[in-house]
């Protein structure tokens, strides 16, 4: 059910810019299918009904509401995109999107690439494992696929987890616990790798992801059965169980993709 004090813009093309992939993925590198191009995509693992909370946050992109998923978009947020919402999802509140509402989508096969790229993710083989990382840590990677598995949780404060390497490299984390970010830093790319590139697997479920406006988190989040609170700078987010966006929260799209996603318009 749409809001009426929802402020929508007139009618008009995406604000998502589709663009090819930098580099040709290296086979195992998992693809969000119909779920690429969205900044934000709440994804109700457990179709139980789930919600995400905007704040007062900023979305550079296309958002999405999966069925039984509710979307509460308070003033003064802004989504600098149009909003796909399933036909069983729900998008109220009286923040502001600049794009266009599209009522009434069939988004369940988009919903169901990203939780098949979750799980493809969480099956990698690492070829770096850590128990937890709680300090600066930089992992410099080859070409190709570079799996890195945090059997714990990833906890920095002022400090950074960075995945560096040549351009064609290409990063899978898998977070089995907790994501918490303090002061300045976060998880981020070095050398020449595009941000597309990085996909940060949540595993866990019930686990958190918390960050502060100092922080960044690049490449696409995946968090299909996990909430929290993060805030600062935010790549691609595809959101599981209940989520509120940290004021001043920034979202934006990050990915690559050559296709619209399967969206009835």
């Amino acid at each position: 059910m749409l809001s009426s004090r929802c402020s929508f813009a007139a009618p008009s093309a995406s604000a998502t810019t589709l663009v090819p992939c930098p580099n040709p993925a290296p086979s195992g590198f998992p693809s969000l299918g119909g779920a690429a191009g969205f900044a934000a995509f709440a994804l109700d693992a457990s179709g139980t009904g789930q919600n995400v909370n905007f704040s007062n946050d900023t979305v550079n992109g296309d958002a999405a509401v999966a069925s039984a998923a509710a979307v509460r978009n308070q003033a003064p947020s802004t989504i600098h995109g149009d909003v796909y919402l399933d036909s069983a999802g729900e998008f109220s509140g009286p923040g502001k999107v600049s794009g266009s509402l599209f009522a009434n989508q069939d988004l369940a096969d988009a919903r169901n690439d990203a939780l098949a790229a979750s799980a493809q993710a969480a099956g990698l083989s690492a070829n770096f494992s850590y128990a937890d990382i709680t300090s600066n840590t930089t992992i410099n990677g080859l070409s190709g696929l570079n799996v890195i598995s945090v059997n714990g949780n990833i906890n920095v404060t002022n400090a950074s987890l960075t995945l560096t390497g040549p351009a064609d490299a290409f990063f899978v984390v898998n977070v089995a616990g907790s994501i918490a970010l303090g002061g300045a830093g976060g998880i981020q790319v070095g050398g020449e790798v595009p941000t597309s590139q990085l996909i940060i697997n949540m595993t866990g479920s019930g686990n958190l992801i918390n960050k502060h406006v100092g922080n960044v988190v690049q490449g696409t989040l995946l968090g299909p059965n996990v909430g929290g609170l993060p805030g600062g700078a935010l790549g691609s987010l595809l959101l599981g169980r209940n989520f509120g966006l940290m004021s001043g929260v920034h979202v934006t799209y990050e990915g690559c993709n050559s296709q619209p996603g399967p969206i009835n318009t």
